[in-house]
């Protein structure tokens, strides 16, 4: 018996690597892939979208600072904060553009700047983080804020989102992550193997609770609060900044059921309404705004291959509509 046991622990200590190996090098590092790319599944295209060969749309601390410099070039300045439905496109053709592409490129004519921070599930708390380090750049003007009551169900701000932080100490564990970094690009493989590792887990979960993209998702006290007084926060900034905010609820499909309850959603529209009205912010609810027909699908969040309904991101001509109500919204002011 010891002996089996020995040769197992043997088998192991050969296996682990080979497998180790296998997951980093074919799975993770020849897929091409990003895992925020991933997450949004085969159907949503990301677009990274640039405007005279400036970029307007960032979603992390690797490209904030390009949309910073294009917004520094305007008298007036803008800023769109949203999640991936500003950033992914459904089953789009090859000439596909975002919303937050047509409304810049629409406001360039005025000589008005206008750029986007999009990032996938981002919470409220670091529209926050996001805003906070903006004007310590740069001056705004303006600020949309998409609301999307799903995004209320995540906490903490991603420390690769934006890092409002004092710069720590460049310590011995820095220098060791430089150089594995420059050698085999470390955090690419580590984001990467994270990204696939929680979409297996996820996936999983998924398919041993039968969770739909159609089943409900309540709200979770602790975190909904802690969202909605970021979101509050952010309108104080915006008016001691003397920047006019502008808030809208995100657009969902409504010809089926939509994966919230009734009356939770309902008290989330509300309490929104009510902080504009406190803070002088304009408030829209474009929530129906995109016929059914322009909604798509998106691959299977179990373990199956069924396809599934894409409730938050819609297809090019869902781009446009959007944008022609944020350009109706805009021009109030111009």
């Amino acid at each position: 018996m010891k002996k089996i046991i020995i040769y197992l622990k043997l088998l192991l200590i050969i296996l682990i690597p080979i497998f180790s190996w296998f997951y980093l090098e074919k799975i993770i590092i020849n897929n091409n892939k990003k895992f925020d790319e991933l997450a949004l599944g085969q159907d949503n295209i990301f677009i990274n979208d640039k405007l005279l060969d400036n970029k307007i749309l960032c979603n992390s601390l690797d490209n904030v600072s390009e949309c910073i410099l294009f917004l520094k070039k305007h008298k007036t300045k803008i800023l769109w904060i949203g999640n991936s439905q500003l950033h992914a496109v459904n089953q789009p053709d090859i000439n596909a553009k975002l919303s937050s592409y047509i409304v810049s490129e629409n406001l360039q004519k005025k000589e008005i700047g206008l750029v986007t921070f999009a990032a996938p599930n981002i919470n409220f708390q670091e529209y926050l983080s996001v805003l906070i380090y903006f004007t310590n750049e740069v001056d705004l003007d303006y600020i949309i804020l998409s609301l999307c009551f799903d995004d209320t169900r995540e906490d903490n701000v991603r420390k690769n989102l934006v890092n409002n932080e004092e710069k720590i100490t460049y310590s011995l564990e820095k220098r060791i992550t430089n150089y594995l970094e420059k050698k085999i690009q470390w955090n690419s493989i580590r984001q990467q193997a994270q990204g696939h590792t929680f979409n297996i887990l996820y996936k999983l979960r998924n398919y041993i609770f039968n969770i739909e993209p159609s089943s409900t998702r309540r709200i979770i006290k602790p975190l909904y609060y802690k969202n909605i007084n970021a979101l509050e926060k952010t309108l104080e900034i915006s008016k001691s900044k003397k920047i006019q905010s502008i808030m809208y609820i995100t657009p969902i499909r409504h010809d089926i059921k939509m994966p919230y309850d009734a009356k939770e959603y309902n008290l989330f529209k509300t309490h929104v309404s009510n902080l504009s009205k406190r803070y002088n912010s304009n408030f829209y609810n474009l929530e129906k705004i995109i016929p059914n027909s322009f909604w798509g699908e998106k691959p299977s969040t179990t373990l199956n291959n069924i396809k599934e309904i894409d409730f938050m991101h819609f297809k090019q001509e869902g781009h446009i509509v959007l944008s022609k109500y944020i350009i109706q919204i805009l021009s109030q002011y111009f």
